[in-house]
């Protein structure tokens, strides 16, 4: 049975070595480990989550509260936030990697990773196993780059149709709501502008974009647990998924949890945070266990 671990509240400049493709580097004095939850850390135990492309761990508050008090959860922040510029998964992993270690300097360490923070949690694992540290990960419905096989032409056209269907189904039905969309649609054509986002997450996006483009998956043995989402967007289900995504065959999979909602939605701040924390807490627990 796991113990509640004890944070470290260093935040002085320190080295961390980390085997890479780079030396030794100075790790910033400014803490990639942001706390979610009100909790004390006293007799907790840490977990650390990190979010998608393009998006801050500070969304992931409202999940940390469908987790319940045996943990504490804390967030890792995508090193772009603050400045590091780096486009691969690899390099990420390594900066979170070292600001982790100088928060918690003993295991376990219990990652969670939404989508492309899934990848990097694999890689996070990968680089604390190398070092004999023990290390959990619960991948939150993330996929591996590599794209299953297309289903067949007449199951692609009857979906298609569906799609289509459906789409025009609701412009006869919800005039108003479609002519709303439409107005959007043509203010945002006429002037050719991308969403008004803060360079930040424009930043961050494209950098994810870039890191899980030039990502390659290989055999790693970390202990994993997948949420992955219910639902299915009409995209996704032109192809041949499995129920792991295919993460079998590179990781050390104990199980698979279903959470309601699709993938988005695992991480909305409405309907879905609580059952996609408590999902996120079977996971834990499993991991805890095995």
């Amino acid at each position: 049975m796991m113990s509640a671990i004890t944070m470290c509240d260093d935040t002085s400049e320190s080295f961390v070595s980390i085997e890479g493709d780079s030396a030794e580097r100075r790790v910033s004095e400014k803490s990639l480990v942001l706390s979610l939850d009100k909790k004390t850390p006293e007799g907790k135990v840490p977990i650390y989550m990190i979010s998608g492309m393009g998006g801050h761990v500070m969304s992931s508050q409202l999940i940390a509260r469908g987790i319940s008090e045996k943990w504490k959860a804390y967030g890792l922040l995508h090193p772009v936030f603050t400045g590091y510029e780096y486009s691969t998964v690899e390099e990420n992993a390594r900066v979170l990697t070292e600001h982790l270690l100088r928060a918690q300097r003993q295991g376990p360490y219990n990652l969670i990773g939404y989508s492309m923070g899934g990848l990097i949690a694999i890689e996070m694992g990968r680089l604390l196993m190398d070092k004999g540290l023990e290390v959990r990960v619960v991948l939150l419905d993330t996929k591996p780059p590599e794209l299953p096989p297309l289903k067949s032409p007449l199951v692609r056209l009857s979906i298609y149709f569906r799609w289509y269907l459906t789409k025009y189904t609701s412009f006869l039905f919800k005039t108003q709501d479609v002519s709303a969309q439409n107005g959007a649609k043509i203010t945002y054509d006429q002037h050719k502008s991308i969403p008004n986002l803060p360079k930040a997450f424009k930043k961050a996006f494209k950098l994810g974009r870039e890191a899980v483009n030039n990502y390659v998956a290989s055999d790693c043995p970390v202990p994993s647990v997948l949420v992955r989402s219910e639902k299915v967007d009409w995209w996704e289900n032109l192809r041949e998924w499995t129920p792991d995504y295919g993460w079998a065959k590179y990781i050390d999979l104990k199980t698979v949890i279903p959470c309601p909602g699709g993938h988005l939605d695992l991480v909305k701040a409405d309907q879905f945070w609580k059952t996609t924390g408590t999902a996120l807490e079977e996971a834990l627990t499993i991991l805890e266990r095995a």
